[in-house]
């Protein structure tokens, strides 16, 4: 057994460790209980003797590997620890669990004792009068909803302070420590969150608002509002994204979606109230609908978007090139060529790292920050399961799904809609697929998914931004709990 030490969302920056497990003797009630649906109970303790001052701040996994299986179990933490490092490099660690994926995570920050007690000192003072909102997605990117609503705070007279939180070396070379951008894991990130009345974020707030807060000050770690962005359209998700966001697990304030249809998803599946899902849109459609109009269309140019699979990102190179995964796309990519269309590729910024043989079958492969540009030249988009299906839709470019393991990702159990409102057409081989893109091209890329895009859209505008700014303005301005409707 070893202990897989891993930064999220770096593919490369793993470190192992060999462990012994034992079995926990101290609770027999325990282990016979687990032992009656399959499961056991272990107790060890890791000593992880690494360098960490050199190691940039971040978010790490932990995670036990069994090389005999090849299986990869996660585990639960002690309660939550702080440690510091000593050295001229400043560094802290907080280990916890993280509520909302149930996972160990360790948060490395670049902070010493004596920004410790300075923010600890600022967490006991007087709230700062004018109202501070936190903004980010992932750690390492800046292209979401996030980002779209960050930049049009910039650009507006507000009373509200914003600030936009991402890792100083990031995929989208995103400048930090300029323009209200701040490094995540930096005193000045720590410090704006003991200020901030709304944290507004994309996928889960401890991205964005560290888990740190709540050892460094609790009352405004609980204080502080919290209001969920979301990524894209739900309608195709469910299975681990429903536990994920489960208000039992994460609670969030205000949750801001696309259409009454996904308010329904939000409320029935969810656990939220109503008052508190709002229809405003989301952020980072409104470039896509404001560019729409004026983009010159490539002829025949394609834009394929797989999404990424869970575990794909753990396999070794050998196995994920010959994953079905990675056949079944490859297969269809250069069938694409072979008849004349001109895929390009945007592949999951997970998978970049590891699917180099669909870069080899693509006419073209680009990184996720070109993704609206490429939508906007294209004549259609094939994903699969992916939300940017919905993004195609919303500027009237249809999208075409290749769905050829359906049971693997059990489809049919997860989504939250039915087959007649998918945001396009299912093909479940290659074969099928590039056909019904070889029709698509001679009837000049028809777009007819009208009764999709209006259940998928309350509003087709450039107003998303607006809307989401009124809410999370009012929600700062007014205090904790005031999350009524628009």
């Amino acid at each position: 057994m070893s202990v897989v030490l891993r930064r999220f969302r770096g593919a490369k920056q793993n470190w192992k460790q060999d462990v012994a497990l034992s079995p926990d003797t101290t609770k027999p009630f325990v282990q016979k209980l687990l032992c009656l649906i399959g499961l056991k109970y272990y107790r060890f303790e890791l000593h992880l003797d690494m360098d960490w001052a050199v190691i940039a701040p971040g978010i790490f996994s932990l995670e036990i590997h069994d090389e005999q299986s090849g299986r990869t179990f996660h585990f639960r933490a002690a309660p939550d620890a702080l440690g510091l490092f000593g050295g001229p490099i400043a560094r802290t660690f907080f280990v916890f669990t993280e509520p909302s994926v149930q996972v160990v995570r360790i948060e490395l920050h670049a902070l010493d004792r004596h920004a410790i007690q300075r923010l600890t000192a600022k967490g006991q003072s007087a709230l700062c009068p004018d109202p501070v909102c936190i903004l980010g997605e992932y750690p390492d990117t800046a292209r979401d909803n996030g980002f779209a609503l960050f930049s049009a705070l910039q650009n507006i007279p507000q009373t509200m302070k914003s600030f936009y939180i991402i890792d100083e070396r990031n995929a989208d070379n995103l400048d930090t420590g300029i323009n209200n951008v701040l490094a995540w894991g930096s005193e000045a990130h720590i410090a704006a969150c003991l200020d901030a009345s709304v944290c507004a974020f994309t996928h889960h707030r401890h991205y964005v608002y560290p888990a740190i807060l709540s050892h460094i000050a609790k009352d405004r770690y609980d204080r502080t509002q919290t209001v969920f962005l979301q990524h894209g359209v739900m309608a195709m998700k469910g299975g681990t994204v429903l536990n994920h966001y489960h208000r039992k697990r994460v609670d969030y304030d205000a949750v801001i979606v696309s259409s009454p249809r996904e308010k329904t998803v939000f409320v029935k599946h969810f656990g939220y109230a109503a008052p508190s899902v709002h229809v405003t849109g989301l952020s980072r459609l409104d470039r896509l609908y404001n560019q729409a109009s004026d983009r010159q269309i490539v002829k025949n140019q394609i834009l394929v978007a797989p999404t990424w699979r869970p575990g794909l990102d753990r396999m070794s190179p050998d196995q994920i090139e010959t994953d079905p995964y990675t056949l079944q796309w490859s297969l269809a990519i250069q069938d694409m060529k072979n008849n004349g269309l001109h895929p390009i590729l945007i592949g999951h910024q997970i998978l970049r790292d590891h699917v180099t043989s669909l870069e080899n079958s693509a006419a073209e492969s680009r990184t996720s920050k070109r993704f609206q540009e490429t939508l906007l030249q294209s004549c259609a988009l094939v994903t699969d399961y992916s939300s940017v299906a919905w993004d195609a839709l919303y500027i009237g470019r249809p999208a075409f799904l290749f769905q050829f393991d359906r049971e693997r990702v059990k489809f049919s159990q997860n989504a939250f809609i039915t087959e007649q409102n998918l945001p396009g057409p299912v093909d479940d081989n290659a074969k099928s697929l590039v056909a019904r893109l070889i029709s698509a091209a001679a009837n000049d890329w028809t777009f007819d998914a009208w009764p999709q895009r209006e259940a998928a859209f309350q509003f087709i505008d450039a107003g998303n931004t607006e809307r989401t700014i009124k809410l999370i303005t009012r929600m700062a301005h007014s205090g904790a709990g005031d999350t009524r409707p628009l």
